[in-house]
C-alpha cells in the first residue's frame, strides 16, 4: 500500500502538481496517525519539509512561495521531532518488553514536556503517556540516586 502511495507522490511530482504530492503526503500521515505507526509519521513529516525546500520547477510553483515553504519546512521538522520522540514513549508505554534505556526515555518525555504545547498538542501524540513516562523515569532516577548515596555511606563506615 505504501509503495502505492509513492509510486502516485512520483507521478504527481513529475507532472508538476506539487499541491496534490503534498496532500497525498499529508493524507499517509494522517493514516500513519490513525494507525499509530508514529515512525513512519515522522518520516512522512521529514520528507514534506525536504521537498519543501528543492529547488526544482516541480516545488517552486504558485502553490507556495519562497516564506511560506521555509515557515512550512520549519513546522514539518518539528513535527518530524515530535513524532519521532513520541514513538519511543509510545513504545515504552503499550509494549510488553522493552529494550530502552531509562536515560533516552527521561530525556524524550522532558523533552516533548518542553516542546508541546498544551492546548496545542499533535494529533495523536497522549499527553498522559509523555507525563507517565517522566513520572515513571523520574521515579527510578531518584531510586538509582539514593542507592548511591547509601552505598557511598556504607563505604564510609
Amino acid at each position: 500500500m505504501q509503495d502505492r502511495f509513492e509510486e502516485a507522490f512520483r507521478m504527481y511530482r513529475k507532472a508538476k502538481m506539487p499541491d496534490q504530492s503534498h496532500r497525498l503526503i499529508m493524507e499517509l500521515s494522517k493514516n500513519a496517525v490513525v494507525m499509530q505507526l508514529f515512525g513512519d509519521v515522522s518520516h512522512y513529516h521529514w520528507f514534506i519539509a525536504t521537498e519543501m525546500l528543492r529547488d526544482d520547477a516541480t516545488v517552486k510553483s504558485k502553490a507556495f512561495d519562497e516564506s511560506e515553504r521555509i515557515n512550512m519546512h520549519n513546522v514539518h521538522i518539528m513535527q518530524s521531532q515530535r513524532y519521532c520522540v513520541y514513538s519511543y514513549i509510545h513504545e515504552f508505554c503499550n509494549e510488553v518488553f522493552v529494550n530502552m534505556h531509562n536515560e533516552m526515555l527521561l530525556h524524550a518525555a522532558a523533552f516533548l514536556v518542553n516542546v508541546i504545547k498544551f492546548n496545542d498538542v499533535p494529533r495523536g501524540i497522549s499527553l498522559v503517556s509523555v507525563l507517565y513516562t517522566l513520572a515513571k523515569q523520574a521515579i527510578f532516577w531518584v531510586h538509582i540516586k539514593l542507592l548511591v548515596l547509601h552505598t557511598q555511606n556504607c563505604t564510609v563506615l
